[in-house]
């Protein structure tokens, strides 16, 4: 399983924000790894 590190600095950055790039390292994860987003 890959792992992904995602660091934001707290300036001007809201916590939906982060929360989209987290979910969007999900997405991406599963897209390249071909399986569900849930199992990721």
């Amino acid at each position: 399983m890959p792992y992904v590190n995602i660091k934001v600095t707290d300036e001007d950055v809201t916590k939906e924000q982060k929360a989209k790039l987290i979910a969007g390292g999900d997405i991406i994860t599963s897209e390249v790894r071909a399986v569900s987003a849930k199992w990721v």
